[in-house]
Parts: C-alpha cells; structure tokens; sequence
C-alpha cells in the first residue's frame, strides 16, 4: 500500500516519491491497455476454440467419418481463427464466404469486448493517476504554505544564534517527535517566565496596596487632628455648621467668625462627633465671604498673634 502523506511530514523525499508513483501510474496505465488487448484477444481466442471444439465433437458424431476426418485435418491446418470458423461451418453447411464473414464477424465480437474491458481499466488507472496528482499538488501547496516566511541559515551557526526565519527553516526540517519536545519546552519555560512574573507583580501590588492603605490612615489621622483643633477654635468664636458647599454635599462646612475674620473648613462625615457643640448653619448667619485659603490662614495667624500680645500683656492692677 503506498504510504499516505500528511502536512506534518511532507519532505521534499516524499516529494520525489510522490512525482515518481504518478509517472509510474502512468506507465503501468499504457502497460495495461496493450496487455488488456492482448489478453481479450487470447482469451477470446480460446472461448472460441473451446465452443468450436465442443459443436464440432457433437456434430462429428452424426457425420460420416469422411467428413468428420475432412473437418479436423482442415482445423489442425488452420493458420487463424478465421479458416477455424471458416472449416467449422462449410462442416455445418455453410458456403465458405458466409463461413468467413460468421467468423470475422465473432473475432470483432470478441475484440469489441476485450477492448471495452481495456478502456474500463484504463479509466480506472487515469482516476488513480489523477487522484496522486491531485494529492501530490494539494500537498505542495501545503508546504509552501508551511514553508512561507522561512530562511536556509548559516550552517556553521548555532540553533540559538539563529534568526526567527531561520528557526522556521529548521522547525520545518525537524520530525514530529522534535517538534513536540521543542514546543513542550517553549511552553514549560513560557509557563516559568509568566509564574516569576505574576508573582512579583502580585508582591509589588500588595506592597502598594499596603502602602496606600497606611497613605490613607495617616491622611485620615492628618483630617482628626485638624478637626480635633478646628472644634476648639469654634468652641471660642461664634459658628455654625452646615452642607453649604454643592461641589462636596458630604463634607459639611464648618464657619468660624474671628475678631481677624471669618475663617471656614471641611468636616470629613467620620469627625463630625467632634462638632457636636456647632450649631447647624441657619438663616441669621453669615455666609462665606469669599476668603481664599491662603488668606484664611492669614488670618489665623493674625488671631494668634493678637493672642499672644494679649498674654504678654502685664496683668491689670
């Protein structure tokens, strides 16, 4: 059985054989049309002579042996078929023409079939022929295909060394069994490389999770203290407290009116047992004046600073 070639193991060896089993198709095809003629022939040659030989046996019977004799000497010195048919019916009465004709007449019968049976297997073998040249270019096709992009390399250097055509060129060389060793490494190392990885991604994400957590609870700790010193400072000056800021509706605003001028901050929702003492903003109280934040803490220190003058102050008399 001839071995059937798949993509995975076309080499241009199977090529050659290939190309070689179609060229010997067709000879084989030619062998058998020649061959199928001269075997119908034969063969109908020996039907013929197998029924003459028989008739001619039961008819000697009833003759008499004078004609029996005549009949089978001009038999035996018969140089063809024709003077066999020929002698077989002058015996049964026939003219000698119509002898010949019956027997030419029988031998293209015969040739007729033989032939027929030499075309039908000669379109047997053309199907062949055409089905190995069909294979053969569907085949060539596919290493093309598989062939494309490659390069033949330098053979004095090293697989490693090679460039990314160059490795196609040898991966399209190598058996099966190399090629699956060779991608189960590149998986197993591809596999390796992605876990290194992960792994310190994950290690550097907890590290800036665990970063941003503590950024967190210091800014937290950071909004506390301010809240713990912005609740004193309203606890001495008239204010009030309220959700008056659309841009941050959580954060209420807290509104201090100093001797140096109004002063205001936001209140994280989490701090706000600390102003328990504010009242809620209403409609007797002023708003916000504008002031910026630098001056805001402008002002803060001028309140300081006028504190201080106070307490340096010599007590009254």
């Amino acid at each position: 059985m001839t071995e059937r070639f798949t993509a995975d193991t076309i080499t241009d060896d199977a090529l050659d054989t290939l190309y070689a089993e179609r060229d010997q198709a067709r000879r084989i095809a030619v062998a058998l049309e020649n061959e199928t003629a001269a075997q119908a022939a034969r063969i109908t040659g020996l039907r013929e002579q197998q029924r003459a030989a028989a008739s001619a046996a039961l008819s000697l019977r009833a003759q008499t042996p004078t004609a029996a004799q005549t009949t089978l000497d001009r038999i035996r010195s018969a140089n063809n078929w024709t003077d066999v048919w020929t002698a077989l019916g002058m015996y049964y009465g026939m003219k000698p023409e119509k002898a010949g004709a019956e027997a030419r007449a029988r031998r293209r019968s015969g040739v007729i079939a033989g032939l027929a049976d030499a075309e039908q297997r000669l379109h047997s073998a053309r199907r062949s022929t055409k089905r190995a040249e069909t294979e053969r270019d569907r085949l060539a096709a596919e290493v093309v295909r598989l062939r494309a992009g490659e390069q033949q390399p330098d053979p004095n250097r090293p697989i490693a060394l090679c460039t990314a055509p160059e490795w196609i060129w040898h991966w399209n060389r190598s058996a099966a069994e190399s090629r699956l060793a060779t991608a189960q490494r590149v998986l197993d190392s591809a596999r390796q490389a992605s876990t290194c990885f992960e792994g310190n991604h994950r290690n550097r994400l907890d590290q800036l999770q665990r970063r941003a957590e503590q950024a967190e609870a210091e800014r937290d700790a950071a909004y506390r203290e301010r809240a713990h010193l912005i609740a004193y400072l309203a606890a001495l000056h008239p204010s009030h407290i309220g959700p008056t800021d659309p841009t941050a509706p959580d954060w209420p605003v807290l509104i201090v009116e100093t001797p140096a001028g109004q002063m205001s901050w936001h209140i994280a929702p989490r701090d706000a047992d600390l102003v328990e003492h504010v009242e809620p903003t209403g409609g007797t109280h002023q708003g916000w004046d504008g002031h910026t934040t630098e001056e805001k803490y402008r002002r803060l220190r001028e309140l300081t600073r006028a504190a201080l003058e106070e307490l340096e102050q010599p007590p009254a008399p």
